[in-house]
């Protein structure tokens, strides 16, 4: 069972750079697990629940936005 948590509602653009955040930050991993996704989602979720901006989390993560 899942729950984005206190991040939704989103609509499909924060959706798309969620994902797009957890897929650069598990890259290294060429399969990761499904626990491994979750996990690495829900810091990214719970990072922007707390306030921080999609690029600031991007940053955070030695990534950036284009």
């Amino acid at each position: 069972n899942f729950s984005p948590g206190p991040a939704a509602p989103m609509g499909f653009g924060n959706v798309d750079i969620a994902l797009a955040l957890t897929e650069a930050k598990l890259r290294p991993n060429a399969t990761p697990a499904a626990a491994d996704l979750k996990s690495a989602l829900l810091e990214i979720l719970g990072k922007r629940a707390g306030g921080q901006g999609w690029g600031e989390i991007a940053k955070s993560y030695g990534f950036e936005l284009k």
